[in-house]
């Protein structure tokens, strides 16, 4: 493709040699559109130039800054594999866990002799509360021990009964474990589900019951519960 200078030079030499007298004027006015032509592709050759060399100077700082950034890491995902859960077997059935029943002094808190070694002597010690009333003057670990799992024993079955919903029931064991064992670590949630118990059966029995949990723990926590007992018609 012929550039717009090279048509209009050729333009000129073919009217020159067409002119038989060629006018100055009009040869003049062909020689100045000649040289415009000519500045202006040096312009627009120039305007070129530079437009490649910025493209040129472009890419190779784009090339620098890809070479000179750091190389990307994936993140690294820790993967947390949960435990197996066991096989699926018979559920226990649920039971009331009564509040554990500790020896009132620490001389009674005596655990039994480990069977690796012989057993050191006991020195004497006081009877244990919580003991039947009338057993014995002294009690040994072994006895405690025993005690304290008849305690539970009678809790359990009160509980049991209620759940039941033999009221009557879980009230004759409740009656048995404070009659048995009168200062029992038991006795403050034995007095509270007792006179909880006689209010659906016995509001008067209630009434005295919910007296007597307040007389004997002022600031036990079923004090609400005996004061609606009380208030109650």
């Amino acid at each position: 493709m012929k550039s717009p200078l090279v048509s209009l030079a050729a333009r000129v030499l073919r009217d020159d040699a067409r002119a038989t007298s060629p006018d100055p004027d009009a040869r003049a006015t062909t020689i100045s559109a000649i040289r415009d032509t000519m500045r202006a592709e040096r312009r627009r050759r120039r305007v070129r130039i530079v437009g490649a060399f910025s493209l040129l100077i472009a890419a190779a700082a784009a090339v620098v800054l890809v070479l000179r950034a750091p190389p990307v890491t994936a993140p690294v995902v820790a993967t947390i594999t949960a435990p197996s859960a066991p096989a699926a077997g018979p559920l226990p059935a649920e039971r009331p866990v009564p509040p554990p029943v500790a020896a009132a002094s620490s001389e009674e808190e005596r655990p039994a002799p480990s069977p690796s070694r012989p057993p050191a002597p006991s020195p004497p010690v006081r009877p244990a509360t919580g003991v039947a009333a009338g057993e014995g003057a002294t009690a040994s670990p072994e006895r405690l021990a025993s005690e304290l799992a008849r305690q539970n024993d009678l809790f359990d079955r009160a509980i049991a009964r209620k759940q039941a919903g033999d009221a009557r029931g879980a009230v004759d064991a409740l009656d048995e474990l404070l009659r048995r064992y009168p200062s029992t670590r038991l006795a403050q949630s034995a007095r509270a589900d007792r006179m909880k118990l006689l209010r659906g059966i016995d509001p008067r029995a209630a009434r005295q019951a919910a007296e007597e949990y307040l007389e004997r723990y002022p600031s036990g926590f079923a004090r609400q519960d005996a004061q609606r007992i009380l208030a109650s018609p």
